[in-house]
């Protein structure tokens, strides 16, 4: 059942198929799947929690057609600020995240903790690790259609656009990972805070494959405003403790515990595509034994890592020319997916803009 709807409904999710039952190759759930399969025959099993943020924010546009902050809820004027991990907005805000707490149990949504981020109206919400990564990525998909349908309820709009504010901080989606032997053990954890080889060669796939990776973590032309310096969004091909400016963070906690935080990819990504791009990177590492370099320490999120595509069309052509997602996600699906974006791509620098008119109809 899904409450933020006046008559009763309910929803189902489903899987594509071909003809005869087997799996649709073009379906990014299938997609993910058999990435998963591939590691599972190696006695890998993959387990993921993913984080995902989003703006709450005022469902009427300005004059412009620009977004605008929420009324507040407990005060009834607009949002002018905010404080990262902020009690206080939370509480303003209680109503609506028992909102969405609610509808989460009833879809049996593993929901984790809620905070408040870095700019006006903007929030987190973690869901809990799974051993199965589709159901993982289910379970996200689900959250970001609680949090719209709740938000409406509540007369405001909810958004997992990349920067829906030029200004602000763009909205991430965060992915936790670690890995069992069939033996039950964590593969990332060498009984010290530092993490065992493994874990660092998969790091070294992540970071080989970032290139060939980010038309999948940032799909949409939106998504590559969203990396700018010093706002906590990794801008290089980077690793490091528990630091929040690298591409790939190793969370502190316990051994048993040990995993990689993946901070590339855009809440506007699809989240089978993410976690199957994922498994690829850290899975190729493993079996070429890369080699990471040296952790990274202090700011690493200042300039622009000249490797790394940031611009829609330079992400589709890395992922044209790469050779190591096609291995596991698979030619066929990879070339649809490049050949779909390429055509949005065009489509939108077809149009013209307002301001194209205003700087250059009378000036020249």
């Amino acid at each position: 059942r899904i409450p933020w709807t006046e008559k009763p409904t309910a929803q189902v999710m489903g899987t594509f198929c071909e003809n005869d039952g087997a799996p649709s190759r073009v379906d990014p759930r299938n997609v993910l799947g058999a990435v998963c399969a591939k590691l599972k025959k190696e006695g890998l099993l993959p387990i993921a929690a993913l984080e995902l943020e989003f703006y709450l924010i005022d469902p009427n546009r300005t004059p412009n057609g620009g977004v605008q902050p929420p009324i507040l809820f407990s005060s009834g004027r607009r949002a002018k600020d905010a404080q990262v991990y902020s009690i206080s907005d939370i509480e303003s805000s209680s109503g609506f995240l028992e909102s969405v707490s609610r509808a989460c149990e009833e879809q049996d949504i593993d929901l984790g903790a809620a905070s408040t981020e870095y700019a006006c109206g903007q929030y987190e919400i973690n869901l809990h690790h799974l051993d199965d990564l589709q159901v993982a990525a289910d379970q996200a998909v689900l959250l970001q259609r609680v949090v719209r349908g709740t938000a409406r309820q509540y007369g405001l709009a909810a958004t997992f656009m990349a920067k829906p504010y030029p200004e602000d901080a763009g909205s991430g989606l965060h992915i936790h990972l670690s890995a069992l032997n069939d033996r039950g053990e964590n593969i990332f954890d060498s009984g010290d805070e530092f993490g065992s080889e493994t874990l660092r060669h998969a790091i070294g796939g992540l970071l080989e494959s970032l290139p060939e990776s980010m038309a999948l973590f940032a799909p949409n032309v939106n998504s590559y405003r969203r990396f700018v310096s010093n706002l906590f969004v990794p801008t290089h091909r980077s690793w490091g403790y528990n630091n929040r400016s690298v591409a790939v963070r190793i969370p502190t906690g316990s051994c048993q515990s040990r995993r990689l935080e993946h901070r590339v990819s855009g809440a506007d990504a699809n989240p089978y595509l993410v976690l199957a791009a994922i498994l690829a990177g850290a899975h190729h590492g493993i079996k070429k034994q890369l080699d990471p370099g040296d952790a990274r320490v202090g700011n690493v999120c200042s300039g622009k890592d000249p490797c790394l595509p940031f611009s829609w069309q330079h992400a589709i052509d890395k992922l044209s020319n790469g050779q190591i997602l096609e291995k596991y996600l698979g030619e066929e699906y990879l070339n649809l997916y490049r050949l779909t974006k390429q055509a949005e791509h065009d489509y939108f620098y077809s149009q013209m803009s307002a301001l194209e008119y205003e700087w250059y109809l009378n000036h020249i």
